[in-house]
Order: structure tokens, then C-alpha cells, then sequence
């Protein structure tokens, strides 16, 4: 059959011409034929030289579903992994090599220095592509990762610096230190003075079961406390704690006890309770501190060189600034309208009319 005749063909002809030339090839002929019209689509992505780095990310988590992968795509993650494959700078939003994140937020908290591992395109040859990591050998900086993934973002979600890290680095693993910031609207009535004193029975390495949730994941929960202050700024208090890792909820069941202290709820003996498994073995069911006004403030790792660029560090402050003032206000003072629920100390003292001490709780 001639070229101008098949032109003329319908598509429905066409299809009957080729199942007729099919039916009459043997099976290994057909097994080729097969083959060719339905084998996978080359990836634009072989060969493409890449290289490991570390993102360093804030984000308004008010609306978001956490910062780990999950069914919902409103996860911080999920919304990283679809600007870094919009961008051209990852093979597909779900296939990350080497992906880690340093702090696995909850629904509602919000950071302003969380950091995210992976293997992002780079300019030049490393060594190293995204099919055989194996090879790598060095960094090529011609990229600017900034510009390129912010402008693929919501504003919500913002990558304020990046640093070229070796092969091996794992943001979650490798992080030797971990910093959270609550802040309470309108807390400065309470007593600061005792709040300090009992974040000071925190510091060290301890069992803290009693001041976390149990996940079955989670096989010990010795972990090591560095630091703890209670600031005042204006009306507001900010608690401020730092440590090598924490275990499940450990930040807002701290910030809850120390809220109870700090309104004289409770003794600051509490703590001692607490942290004594042999007379307390298992957490209290008492309440923790609402999500929304956590911030994930840093990470820190030894022997990092984080970029940024002027326009993008001008923008991250203004975001930042935002994110730690204007919106927990706003969020604390309109959103919340029931006078029952007006303060986050209501939230974690409970709507009963009379408290219960936490070692009378079961």
C-alpha cells in the first residue's frame, strides 16, 4: 500500500489494516512488536549529572498536613518534591534518592529552618547521575537552586539557604543539634521566674516517656536536652528548647508542663515526678500545648557552608518575621473567639472548672 493511501485512511481503518498484518507475524515477531510500542519512555533524566545537598526550608504550617509524605498533598514534603521535579532539578516528585528530612513536624507547626537532604541536577559533570550515584567524586555550583525551586513554591513554603554536603549526609542522621521556639501570645502574666527554674530539671540526659507520646516506632526514649530558656517579648513569652533529637510530641508535653508552672498550677516538683519512671512509668493523659504556635527554628550540623543570595535572604526575613509575629497573633487573636479558649494556657489546663494535679491523673 502506497504512503498517499494510507494518508487517506480513518484511524479505525488504519487499526484494522495493522491487527490484520499483526495476526498473520508468528509469536516472536509479535512479541517484538509489542514490545516496541509498549516499552517505557527513556527518561530525560539518564545520564543527567547530580549531586547531594541540603535544603534549608521555612514554611507557614497553619494549612499544612505536617512536613512527612502522607496520602495528602499538602504536606510540606510532598510540595518540595513537586517544585523540585516542576523545576527540572529531580527525575520525578516521587522517586528522591537518598530523601531525609532533619525535623518531622505535625500538622500546624510551622519552621523556620528545617533542612532536607537529596541528590538535586547539577550543571556539570560529578561523577555521579541520577541512575549510579556510586561514582561521585565533586560539587559543581552552577546552579541557582534558590530562584529556581522558590519561584515554583507557594508562599507558604520558602527555601531560604542550600549547602553542598558529601554523599553520605543525612539530614535527619547526621543533625547534631535540633532547636524549637513556642511562642505564647499574651503570657507574660506568668511566673517566668519558675518556668526557668523547672526547664533547668529538663536539661541533661534523661527518660523522657512522660513527656511524649508512645509510637511504636519508638523503642527507647532516652534523649539529651541542652537548652531551655523562657523569654518575655512584649506581651508574649517564647520558650525556646534545644536539643540532639526528641521523641514524639516531647516539645509541646514540655511547653504544656511548664505552662502549668508558670500559671501555679502545678510545683515545679512535677518535673522530678516525671522523670522518675519507677514512680511515674507511664505519661499522664494530660493535655499538650496546641500546634499552632510551635516553630521548628533550626538544625544545626558541624562543618556546613550554607548559601543564599541577597534578594532571596531579604524576602526569607520578611516571610520569617511574619510567620513568628504577625501570624500567630492574628491566628491567636481572631481565630480563637470562644472566652473559654482565649489563651493557649486554657487549652492545656483543660475546661473544667477544677484542675487536676498530674500525679492524680492515670
Amino acid at each position: 500500500m502506497k504512503v498517499n493511501q494510507i494518508l487517506q485512511k480513518s484511524k479505525i481503518e488504519l487499526a484494522g489494516i495493522f491487527l490484520e498484518v499483526y495476526n498473520a507475524l508468528d509469536d516472536k515477531k509479535k512479541s517484538e512488536v509489542r514490545n516496541n510500542i509498549f516499552k517505557a519512555p527513556k527518561s530525560i533524566f539518564e545520564n543527567i549529572p547530580c549531586q547531594p545537598i541540603f535544603l534549608k526550608v521555612s514554611y507557614d504550617g497553619r494549612n499544612l498536613s505536617g512536613v512527612t509524605e502522607s496520602d495528602s498533598s499538602f504536606t510540606v514534603g510532598r510540595i518540595l518534591r513537586d517544585a523540585l521535579h516542576s523545576a527540572q532539578l529531580v527525575p520525578d516528585s516521587f522517586n528522591f534518592k537518598n530523601y531525609t528530612v532533619c525535623g518531622r513536624t505535625d500538622a500546624g507547626v510551622s519552621a523556620t529552618g528545617q533542612v532536607f537532604s537529596l541528590w538535586i541536577r547539577s550543571s556539570g559533570e560529578t561523577g555521579a547521575t541520577f541512575d549510579n550515584l556510586e561514582g561521585f567524586k565533586k560539587h559543581i555550583c552552577g546552579i541557582d537552586y534558590l530562584s529556581a525551586i522558590n519561584t515554583k513554591l507557594p508562599k507558604e513554603v520558602r527555601v531560604r539557604n542550600w549547602a553542598i554536603v558529601n554523599e553520605k549526609m543525612s539530614a535527619r542522621f547526621d543533625a547534631i543539634g535540633r532547636q524549637y521556639r513556642y511562642i505564647v501570645p499574651g503570657g507574660c502574666e506568668l511566673d517566668t521566674l519558675k518556668m526557668i527554674q523547672g526547664g533547668q530539671k529538663l536539661i541533661g540526659e534523661k527518660d523522657f516517656r512522660n513527656f511524649a507520646f508512645e509510637r511504636q516506632d519508638i523503642k527507647h526514649f532516652i534523649r539529651r536536652i541542652d537548652y531551655v530558656s523562657v523569654e518575655k517579648h512584649g506581651n508574649d513569652i517564647h520558650i525556646v528548647i534545644k536539643g540532639k533529637a526528641f521523641v514524639y510530641h516531647q516539645v509541646r508535653c514540655t511547653v504544656a508542663i511548664l505552662l502549668l508552672i508558670g500559671a501555679g498550677y502545678e510545683d515545679i516538683n512535677v518535673i522530678d515526678y516525671l522523670l522518675d519512671v519507677a514512680r511515674c512509668p507511664k505519661r499522664p493523659k494530660y493535655n499538650i500545648a496546641p500546634a499552632e504556635f510551635l516553630i521548628f527554628e533550626d538544625a544545626f550540623f558541624e562543618n556546613l557552608n550554607w548559601q543564599s543570595n541577597d534578594k532571596i535572604s531579604k524576602s526569607i526575613k520578611l516571610f520569617e518575621y511574619d510567620l513568628e509575629v504577625s501570624y500567630f497573633k492574628q491566628f491567636f487573636y481572631n481565630q480563637i473567639s470562644s472566652p473559654s479558649c482565649c489563651t493557649v494556657l486554657s487549652f492545656v489546663r483543660g475546661l473544667s472548672k477544677k484542675y487536676t494535679k498530674i500525679e492524680q491523673l492515670q
